[in-house]
């Protein structure tokens, strides 16, 4: 399968989950958006894989993918490859016919005693006699490893690491990490030869194993990936950059003096603990090299996986069911003014700890923020962002799995936030003790304001009732490439395809068209359940009216509130194709506008008001449709208006007001009303695809064309 087709596929969802009793797959025909990529595009695998690997490498919750428990079957005994290397480079006749890379070696029943004895572990057997077992070694002098096992799960309790270098070509993939944090749990059992013996006991074991890495290591993880076939990754491999080795003797020394040995029968319960002292030292490296490749094995197994889920082909499913939540992250005005809070404290925090603000961060484009970039003293705005983000977050209807999962990765970030008076040449107790306070200081700042938002926003996907899964339609090779549909059968009614199906942008590599008619459906739902709106859902409603002594309205209902202007959102939001002016139009009934004026209430006003929108389409943010240079007409209610708004049509306070509420309303509105044809589940799968420039407009459907995204040097 070529690359571009797996993208489309993560564009639509990292991954597919069957779901059974959710809906009847296949039952709606319409699309609400449809990915073509052409078939000029599937000579060239690199151009596409490239990117998406970078994007895993980069991904912040790849750490999270990493830790855990994992199963590792018996592996051979490992051997001392480096002895073996250097007897053959010294001519030794033995170790002529030898491959000492060959996994299991020291098993194969043709490997000479000589051989053996140098590369093969092995303990003198009457260690293992002690003093009840006298005489059961009979003749044997060795006893002789075979394979290693591990009883309990290798688990990766803690693991952070830093991506360095990524490569891609003639279908072989490099990534190289610097890990930066490890910390390991195991326990292992080691298979002993002792058929030649009367010895009971045919495995030691060694459980309660803790370690972790004492510094940073740097490691390479290599495969070949040929997209063409069923299982597109093998030969997996993971090498250290300096080959030296992944856990070191002085990490199982350090975990040695609390492990509990079993497996010696030879002895009496109270010797053990001396003996344990004898025989650990000399099993060090066996031990170190087994959790090694457990460990390896471990890290291998999370990475082919991952990589499989993007190369793997799925022309065998006819429809499978995709979170909505990945789907929708961009659209809805809490998620959308959530974003810029967030924008915001990612600013502050990259200043707090010293590191650069790309250029095209999102915070440049915040209105009369851009100019707070280059100040020296931006770090210091991080606490109020940090008590912003939590209002903000318990107030607005955020539902962005996105969103939360951008908040997860930037604990680190958090976390590496400096005291300014802090300098890092300064090693004496007095700093030391200053900087574990400012560590502490961090990790309660993430608990009381990150940490609540995290589960907010939870509990706001728990309860609200949008359509659960969007279905991820048959995978097809038609006239144009590759066809991949979505649609939303909870609230599809459409049996037949779409009147759009056959359109087509001419030489486009990678194409999306969005229906309109399904996408005004999923508003309306969005509108009736709270997740299109900043606050509240549904219609206006308040019986008897009420206003708190300020003169805001007090009401239930689907609201915004931008520039101190509020607004509940009466009816929701569609999108229509005017042919006349061959622009996309959309009209809002607002009801209750409040604002509160300025000092001396100079300037308050309320009413409802009626807002037309009519706009050029423009695909941005990577790839989303949104508004552009829209031309709004806001007019008021007759009889609806108050204070302020209370004079007659034509007057020119009257006008003055409504042109000063214009912006702001398109600006809420406008900035909210986008599709997201790649940008929405950007934050998620980090799609690598952008915007070409061509659209496609007209009534009930909307196209782009894109491309994959520049691969940028790292």
């Amino acid at each position: 399968m070529n690359s571009l087709l797996f993208l489309t596929l993560l564009f639509l969802g990292k991954v597919l989950h069957a779901q059974p009793n959710c809906v009847e797959a296949g039952a709606c025909q319409s699309q609400l958006l449809r990915v073509e990529v052409s078939n000029s595009l599937f000579q060239n695998s690199g151009e596409g894989f490239l990117p998406v690997l970078r994007n895993l490498a980069e991904s912040p919750t790849l750490g999270s993918l990493l830790q855990g428990p994992r199963n590792i079957p018996p592996i051979a005994f490992p051997h001392n490859r480096q002895i073996c290397q250097d007897e053959k480079q010294q001519g030794n006749p033995d170790f002529r016919n030898v491959d000492c890379q060959q996994n299991g070696l020291c098993q194969s029943g043709n490997l000479l005693p000589s051989v053996r004895e140098r590369i093969c572990f092995h303990l003198p057997c009457p260690i293992f006699e002690g003093t009840l077992l006298t005489g059961k070694c009979q003749s044997q002098a060795q006893i002789y490893t075979t394979n290693v096992s591990f009883p309990s799960p290798v688990t990766i309790d803690q693991i952070r690491l830093t991506p360095t270098k990524v490569e891609f070509a003639s279908n072989s993939a490099r990534l190289c990490f610097e890990i930066n944090e490890l910390a390991v749990s195991a326990s292992v059992s080691l298979g002993l030869d002792t058929n030649r013996t009367a010895l009971p006991d045919r495995a030691i074991g060694v459980s309660g194993i803790h370690t972790r890495i004492p510094s940073p290591r740097k490691v390479c993880l290599s495969a070949n990936v040929d997209l063409t076939r069923p299982n597109p990754v093998s030969g997996f491999t993971i090498t250290t950059q300096d080959n030296g080795p992944f856990i070191t003797d002085e990490m199982i020394t350090q975990a040695a003096g609390n492990v509990t040995l079993s497996g010696l029968s030879g002895y009496p319960p109270a010797q053990l603990d001396r003996v344990k002292g004898e025989i650990l030292p000399v099993m060090i490296q066996p031990l170190r090299e087994s959790i090694e490749s457990g460990v390896k094995t471990s890290l291998a197994k999370v990475f082919e996986t991952e990589i499989n889920k993007l190369a793997s082909a799925n022309t065998g499913r006819s429809s499978g069911l995709v979170s909505m939540n990945g789907m929708m992250n961009e659209i809805g005005l809490g998620n959308q003014r959530f974003k810029e809070q967030v924008d915001r404290l990612e600013c502050t925090s990259l200043a707090a700890a010293r590191r650069p603000i790309p250029a095209d961060h999102a915070c440049r484009q915040i209105p009369n923020y851009a100019d707070q970039i280059n100040s020296p003293i931006l770090g210091l705005n991080q606490q109020w962002d940090f008590k912003a983000l939590l209002a903000e977050g318990q107030r607005l209807n955020v539902t962005s799995e996105g969103l939360k999962q951008r908040l997860i990765g930037m604990k680190e970030l958090f976390r590496a936030n400096f005291d300014p008076n802090d300098r890092p040449e300064d090693h004496s107790q007095f700093a030391e003790e200053g900087r574990r306070r400012w560590s502490e200081y961090n990790e309660e700042s993430i608990r009381k304001y990150v940490d609540p938002v995290i589960e907010k926003i939870s509990q706001n996907q728990l309860q609200t009732h949008l359509p659960n899964f969007v279905e991820f339609q048959d995978l097809q090779l038609g006239r144009f490439g590759r066809d991949v549909g979505v649609s939303v059968p909870e609230i599809c009614s459409d049996t037949q395809p779409s009147p759009h199906a056959r359109r087509a942008i001419a030489n486009c590599p990678v194409q999306t068209y969005v229906d309109l008619n399904e996408m005004n459906k999923l508003f309306e739902k969005m509108w009736q359940e709270g997740s299109f709106c900043q606050t509240g859902r549904g219609a206006f409603a308040a019986s008897p009216q009420r206003y708190a002594d300020s003169g805001k309205p007090q009401g239930s209902g689907c609201a915004f509130e931008v520039n101190n202007v509020s607004c509940f959102i009466n009816s929701p939001p569609r999108i229509l194709w005017d042919a006349r002016t061959r622009k996309y139009k959309t009209s809002l009934a607002l009801k209750e506008c409040f604002y509160p004026g300025s000092l001396a209430e100079i300037g308050k006003f309320g009413g409802d008001l009626n807002v037309d929108l009519s706009f050029q389409p423009k695909v941005c943010s990577g790839g989303d449709f949104c508004i552009d240079r829209p031309t709004t007409s806001v007019r008021l209610r007759p009889g609806s208006g108050r204070f302020g708004l209370q004079h007659e049509p034509g007057n020119n306070w009257d006008q003055t007001i409504l042109n000063t509420i214009n912006s702001s309303v398109t600006n809420a509105i406008g900035r909210s009303l986008r599709i997201p044809l790649t940008g929405g589940i950007r934050s998620l799968t980090s799609v690598p695809l952008e915007a070409e420039g061509r659209v496609d407009a007209g009534p009930g459907y909307f196209g782009a064309c894109l491309r994959p995204a520049a691969v940028r040097g790292q």
